[in-house]
């Protein structure tokens, strides 16, 4: 069975998770310091969580994976009013992501400054690396849990007006998320 990262792998995490943390108000060394990699898979449910601490996945390889899908589908229309960003933190919030929490931070600054398109491509290699290691419950697990959120944060996000175009980019966004799974 392959292991769950290469070095390539876990270089390429650990670059685009530099990449994308790096302002001013919340650095690497900031989200390292507030909580354990244990603490950051909370916002998965419990057995899920468990599986991943017990892979001893790197920390950046987790707020990836709880995070950058929902930037991703937040940034789909191509601009974030103040408003759109407050709406989609508040879904956050209201699935399973604690505003107490570094994750929340992190996809407050990734609302703020979009990242570029490398951080959804680390995220899908890296969903694409935990189906080797991770049972089809807990694959299902994460699969349902990553969706719920990203349809939440897209409703969030979209305007009341073109609500069949944004049915049609929400599906589309939405394919592209489960392609990883």
């Amino acid at each position: 069975m392959p292991s769950l990262s290469t070095q390539r792998h876990s270089s390429q995490v650990g670059s685009a998770y530099a990449f994308h943390t790096h302002t001013r108000s919340f650095s690497d060394q900031q989200v390292n310091s507030r909580q354990t990699c244990e603490t950051v898979l909370e916002v998965f449910e419990t057995n899920l969580a468990s599986r991943l601490a017990e892979l001893k996945i790197p920390e950046s390889a987790a707020y990836i994976l709880a995070i950058a899908p929902l930037a991703h589908v937040a940034w789909s229309a191509g601009t974030l009013t103040r408003s759109k960003r407050d709406f989609a933190l508040k879904a956050a919030s209201l699935h399973g992501i604690p505003p107490e929490s570094a994750s929340y931070q992190l996809l407050r600054q990734w609302l703020i400054r979009r990242p570029d398109s490398s951080l959804f491509s680390v995220w899908h290699d890296y969903v694409g690396a935990l189906r080797w290691v991770l049972s089809e419950e807990d694959l299902n697990t994460l699969r349902t849990s990553t969706l719920e959120r990203c349809r939440a944060i897209l409703r969030a996000t979209s305007s009341c007006f073109g609500l069949a175009a944004q049915t049609d980019l929400e599906h589309k966004l939405l394919q592209k998320v489960m392609a990883a799974f």
